[in-house]
């Protein structure tokens, strides 16, 4: 069992250490080898200690875990204030995709089957999508407003007049639902 306060290289090491030095359980039939863990008799005592030390060991990661929780990095991108779902949405898996990039990717060889090979190109090209296109795209999409915004453009019909942002918009919306179902159809990849 590990405690939050445990250094686990550390307990790891001790726990090999340990193994080294104990002399090995041979098991002849592994239906037999669980049959006896699942029949075997716990005293009292130490089915009270078993259920205290596991109890104490949620409770300690427990309140660790409120103090330092898990995904720090995605929980970061949740706004302090209201967000629209949708939005919500876009900004927790691009920062998925982002910190995949960023901190796990180069740990995997990618290039050993024909279907990893297009997953990295997925990732790849989604981060940069995320990170430089997808800003790109909104920059234009200002500059298109301000533009169909001008007053000298305000006699124009409304499809002439903003129909450059229209279709910014619509790239935008399209590039943001490819990377989505990219994230969906590749979630599995994810696991490193």
């Amino acid at each position: 069992m590990l405690w939050p306060f445990e250094n686990k290289n550390e307990k790891i090491m001790k726990t090999l250490k340990k193994s080294e030095e104990e002399v090995p359980v041979e098991i002849k039939n592994i239906d037999d080898f669980f049959d006896e863990i699942k029949n075997r008799k716990i005293s009292f005592l130490e089915s009270l200690w078993i259920d205290i030390s596991y109890t104490t060991n949620e409770w300690c990661w427990a309140v660790y875990r409120f103090f330092n929780p898990c995904h720090k990095r995605i929980r970061k991108v949740i706004p302090r204030k209201w967000t629209d779902l949708t939005e919500l949405t876009l900004l927790i898996n691009f920062e998925i995709i982002k910190s995949y990039v960023e901190e796990e990717m180069d740990q995997i060889s990618w290039d050993h089957h024909e279907e990893y090979k297009k997953v990295a190109e997925w990732l790849r090209s989604s981060y940069e999508y995320i990170t430089k296109g997808r800003n790109e795209l909104s920059d234009e999409f200002s500059k298109a407003l301000d533009e169909a915004s001008d007053s000298k453009n305000r006699d124009l019909p409304y499809k002439e007049r903003y129909e450059e942002t229209n279709r910014i918009e619509a790239l935008i919306d399209e590039k943001d639902k490819e990377v989505l179902i990219g994230l969906a159809n590749y979630r599995q990849y994810l696991w490193s």
